[in-house]
């Protein structure tokens, strides 16, 4: 297995063959005042589907997201969410190649808890972008 940028912000993997490394970019959004149970975006991840040698492909990475609240004051959490990437072959149609990124689980959740008050995160992918819904 052949990455660069393991706890960065820009992440690739594989040695690239007539093509650069496959890589994941994420760009962390501003956002404020969000209520209960709003839909908003974390930001977004920018893939690039490179093609790279057999054996230098990655398989899995996680996205950690460090949040700061203001209700309650003063919270700070990270959130961590994992990823399966899917390399293929690259011997068919471009249909037949083309790579993916997938959460590992169908909305992952985070529940945490702070002065007796339960709170829920939860990712989720819309075409396009992704979104929290809290």
């Amino acid at each position: 297995m052949v990455t660069t940028g393991v706890n960065t912000k820009s992440f690739t993997w594989g040695t690239g063959y007539q093509s650069p490394p496959s890589s994941l970019k994420f760009t962390g959004a501003s956002f404020a005042s969000i209520l209960p149970e709003q839909t908003f975006s974390l930001g977004n991840l920018s893939y690039f589907n490179g093609t790279v040698w057999d054996g230098t492909q990655c398989y899995s990475v996680g996205l950690q997201a460090n949040l700061a609240f203001t209700s309650p004051v003063g919270l700070s959490k990270n959130f961590n969410f994992d990823f399966n990437l899917i390399n293929t072959p690259n011997t068919g149609s471009a249909t037949q190649n083309a790579d993916s990124v997938l959460l590992s689980s169908l909305f992952p959740t985070t529940i945490f808890t702070v002065d007796g008050i339960e709170y829920t995160l939860k990712i989720g992918v819309w075409i396009g972008d992704w979104r929290w819904i809290q």
